[in-house]
């Protein structure tokens, strides 16, 4: 039997920062709400989110050393600070 984990869960793991106010379960009912925007910046989120996950996982195997993953980190940290304004989320 196989235990699923949860984005959220694996962020909170390696210290990153997860979901804002709104997981998977609730995007059936946002999409019927015609919500669309919101939904896409929730899977912005979750795409940032994994991408951060797997630099994690690909230092935990010695993939890429600590200086590879705080270059990814700080890219995405630059992108944020970048689009702040044009995409709060």
């Amino acid at each position: 039997m196989s235990t699923l984990v949860k984005l959220n869960e694996v962020c909170l793991v390696f210290g990153l920062p997860g979901k804002f106010g709104v997981d998977g379960s609730k995007v059936s009912k946002m999409i019927d709400q015609g919500k669309i925007q919101e939904v896409r910046d929730y899977y912005e989120t979750d795409i940032l989110n994994t991408y951060l996950v797997y630099l994690s996982f690909m230092m935990h195997q010695c993939d890429i050393d600590l200086d590879g993953y705080n270059r990814g980190v700080s890219d995405v940290i630059t992108m944020i600070e970048a689009k702040r304004n044009k995409l709060p989320h």
